[in-house]
């Protein structure tokens, strides 16, 4: 029902965008071609240039009367400069702008303001309340509002086309910049706000990024140092160490469950509809809970589109799409997009790549390491949004989001003999409902509702018959209320709100236990209420400081508790180009997914989301601090930042099968460590980066003995080299990263040990049974232990990924532009081995288990 609903919003845009060339008004290109055909006339004119123009026009039979028209609003001239021939050209036009304190929403005076171009201060008259200044638009050129004491606002090309008098909200600059703002903190697209320890990625504006060609939004995100990805799938991202279930991920304010298509190793979001990125590595807004790591905020688009853009693409993993346009002038914006793999009978060479990663170490993988059967997967997301601008106090949007992967697969082995038939699907879809509102020059409010459904299945099909004897399935619906009010001033901010959600998770498993080999069927489900105030202040009123402090606290109804959770930021200005900055904050979880368990025939994603209620689930508790300091001047930035972390109450299965008659063992956490990134702009083309990481993490078994593991995906030491350059339409990336290898007696790996003792310890004593020794006989010697020789860690992972990308960009001939791109991973081939499994028949045996290997894939993207 829901997928039909996704289909008819895109068919309805579809049929959108094509119907708009019937209506009465077109775009000034598409009139311009009209009048060329009609009356057998030639135009010249910058396409790019007039692209910019968003005011659609009638077609008129009298075309003085059109050329007046366009002359009259526009900062354009006609020129006939032969029979039949003219140019259409931009003119010298008065533009006049009026500046307005965004606070107080007062004027400013004209006698402060001045109008840079290309950095140069130009001249301007004064008028009551602005300036007015002479200009010939130029694509080339940069332009400047620059008003005594406020933030600089940049002045568009495209904004002066189409409105020649502008009233601009200008920041003052304490409270716009929040301490310090450091622009192309990586490369262009990605800035650091110190203050709040929030990275913003500007997703238009990113450059090629190694290993991808679609702007894909997990890559942006895992080049950040303290980001990594152990066993290099892009959606297991562990930030600064913390699990991933750890991390909060919403889009549109949409809680997200999973990892991302096929196991985490593509991602879920499409970057044609995302306009930015937020990631907080150690510390987090109040309005952000239930999270003891860290988090990724993706936002689409909140603007309505000021012209209609549509694009086709694909690759060869899946075909995309999108379009965006306005419906109602000034009020109505929609845009939509859509992702979907091809018929599974089509494997491109990174997808059976990605396959062999992903089943190394099972009976689906030879060991040849070639795949021995064929794996399906189907995999899809969609994303639709709608913008509503009621008036100028009032907004409404709407988003939805889809997200569906389904892998099914045999594993008959290279004798023939038929085993499991195996499917494992996940679904994920949420709508979100927001209204904002300006109730004065310095108060706001915003209510936002979500509902989100999360529902994820294994089945295990024994000898292929069509029975789902053994499974796991896990369903998740989560309903959430949040009202907050802002209020901005040049002294402070003050955000209050109020959270409330209600989530209903549910397990239903069949599995056979592990030494009585019954059959052992659990159906349980949990409901939660929790209702949590929050309130956060941003004070900057002393010179070179700024302090952020904040609380929220969180009635939890299913175990009756009130949780408190103060949070601080301290940011200080040591000079103008080197910011110190701390943090130091408490956080609970209170749903989390259990911890080591085994089921199906490849143990993957064997993570089921429980709500903690004191039986199964436990509320995680947890502490975050950093220091550091940032340097940034002349192209360069250096980032330095120590930080640590510690958890308390994570749910870990020893028996590794699911049985709710046996209690789960409460672990913590700790971790430690630095990050270091430096920075090089070396030319406004070519930008070179560095970092490292260091940490170390220790995980402790909350027991009579509290017995202490090494972290098995904490890794030791992170080297991440990178660089971007740019060359006309050329766009040119590379990476290469090297890092410790992962922990191989870890916490799971003991587990498997236990299971291992207590299978082949139960051997009959002398003289007991046929099957024993007899009278007097010595008993069966023990087999040797195949785990003896499991330690330490494995061996570094290294590889090299490199990118290209051509781009084509709109002209007077054609009114498209494309984009090819290719990308390479790993491409020497590294093997990287991420783990071992355990296979006690037919003989005790360990399977390795590899990171994805040489992965090639090409991409094509067309738009208009």
């Amino acid at each position: 029902m829901y997928r039909r609903g996704i289909w008819g919003v895109l068919l309805g845009a579809l049929i959108y965008f094509n119907s708009g060339a019937q209506t009465a008004k077109q775009r000034l290109e598409e009139i311009i071609d009209r009048y060329e055909s009609d009356l057998e006339i030639k135009f010249s004119y910058d396409p790019e240039l007039v692209s910019l123009v968003s005011k659609q026009y009638a077609y008129q039979e009298d075309l003085e009367s059109f050329i007046t028209k366009v002359e009259q609003q526009l900062p354009f001239e006609f020129v006939a400069l032969d029979s039949g021939y003219y140019a259409f050209r931009p003119v010298t036009s008065s533009f006049v702008l009026y500046p307005y304190d965004s606070v107080e929403q007062e004027s400013i005076a004209p006698s402060d303001v001045m109008v840079l171009l290309n950095g140069e201060p130009i001249p301007v008259s004064y008028l009551p309340n602005g300036v007015r200044f002479e200009y010939r638009p130029n694509l080339s050129d940069s332009l400047m509002l620059y008003v005594l004491g406020y933030d600089k606002k940049a002045l568009s090309v495209a904004g002066l086309i189409n409105q020649r008098e502008q009233r601009l909200s200008m920041f003052y600059v304490a409270v716009e910049l929040d301490g310090l703002v450091i622009q192309d903190y990586i490369t262009t697209g990605i800035d650091v706000n110190p203050s709040s320890q929030r990275i913003a990625i500007a997703v238009d504006d990113l450059p090629l990024l190694p290993g991808e060609t679609d702007g894909d939004i997990f890559a942006s995100i895992a080049a950040l140092p303290g980001v990594t990805s152990p066993d290099k799938r892009a959606g297991n991202l562990f930030i600064r160490g913390s699990f991933t279930d750890q991390s909060l991920f919403l889009f549109d304010d949409i809680p997200i469950y999973h990892r991302g298509h096929y196991y985490g190793t593509i991602s879920p979001y499409n970057p044609k509809v995302v306009s930015e990125v937020e990631v907080y590595r150690s510390g987090l807004h109040p309005r952000l809970g239930d999270r003891v790591g860290g988090a990724v905020v993706i936002r689409s688009d909140d603007e309505l589109p000021n012209q209609a853009h549509a694009g086709l693409g694909a690759n060869t993993l899946y075909a995309t799409a999108y379009g965006r346009a306005e419906v109602i002038e000034n009020k109505l914006g929609i845009s939509v997009g859509a992702r979907r793999s091809y018929p599974r009978e089509f494997q491109s060479p990174k997808l059976y790549a990605i396959s062999k990663s992903v089943f190394s170490g099972t009976g689906v993988v030879g060991a040849d390491g070639e795949l021995v059967t064929d794996v399906d997967v189907i995999f899809e997301d969609y994303h639709s949004k709608l913008n509503y601008q009621i008036n100028e106090k009032n907004s409404l949007s709407t988003a939805l989001i889809y997200t569906n992967t389904d892998v099914y697969y045999k594993s008959d082995g290279t004798d023939g003999i038929r085993r499991n038939a195996d499917e494992n699907q996940f679904q994920n879809y949420g709508v979100n409902f927001k209204w904002r509102r300006k109730l004065s020059n310095k108060w706001k409010l915003e209510l936002s509702t979500t509902y989100s459904d999360y529902a994820f299945k294994y089945i295990v099909d024994p000898n292929q018959s069509g029975d789902s004897t053994f499974y796991a399935k896990n369903t998740l619906k989560d309903y959430h209320a949040r009202y907050e009010m802002n209020r901005k001033s040049r002294l402070y901010n003050l955000d209050v709100g109020l959270d409330y959600k209600y989530q209903t998770v549910g397990i239903d498993y069949a599995d056979l236990t592990r030494f009585t080999q019954k059959l052992l069927k659990i159906d349980k489900t949990v409901t939660a209420h929790s209702v949590s105030p929050y309130a956060n202040l941003d004070w900057h009123a002393w010179e070179r400081w700024y302090v952020q402090v904040g609380m929220r606290a969180t009635y939890y109804q299913p175990l009756e508790t009130v949780y408190w959770e103060p949070r601080l930021f301290v940011n200080y200005d040591l000079t103008s180009s080197l910011v110190l900055k701390g943090s130091v904050g408490w956080y609970h979880q209170y749903l989390s997914q259990m911890k080591n368990l085994e089921y199906g025939g490849g143990g993957f994603d064997n993570e089921l989301w429980v709500l903690a209620d004191g039986d199964q689930g436990y509320t995680i508790t947890g502490i975050q601090s950093s220091v550091g300091g940032v340097l940034h001047q002349n192209g360069w930035v250096v980032d330095v930042e120590g930080y640590y972390k510690q958890t308390d109450g994570v749910s870990v299965y020893q028996d590794r099968r699911l049985d709710f008659g046996i209690t789960p063992t409460q672990a913590g956490q700790s971790i430690a460590g630095i990050d270091f990134l430096i920075k090089k702009a070396v030319t406004n083309d070519l930008t070179i980066w560095a970092s490292y990481t260091y940490s170390q993490s220790k995980v402790v078994m909350d027991t009579a003995r509290e017995i202490e593991y090494t972290s098995k995906y904490v890794q030791p030491h992170v080297v991440y080299l990178g660089g971007a350059y740019t060359h006309d339409r050329w766009k040119f990336s590379g990476s290469w990263t090297w890092s410790s290898g992962l922990f191989a007696k870890s916490l799971d790996m003991v587990y498997a040990e236990n299971v291992y003792f207590n299978n082949t310890g139960n051997l009959p004593p002398p003289g007991s049974g046929s099957g024993g020794a007899g009278q007097g006989q010595k008993p069966p010697p023990r087999p040797p232990n195949p785990f003896a020789d499991i330690e330490g860690r494995y061996d570094p992972m290294h590889s090299l990924d490199l990118s290209a990308s051509y781009h084509i960009p709109r002209t007077q001939e054609h009114r498209w532009a494309a984009s090819f791109g290719l990308s390479l991973v790993n491409v020497y081939n590294q093997v990287n081995l991420i783990d071992k499994v355990y296979r006690g028949a037919p003989q005790p045996s360990f399977l390795d288990r590899y990171a994805i290997g040489f992965a090639p894939n090409l991409m094509v993207m067309v738009e208009w």
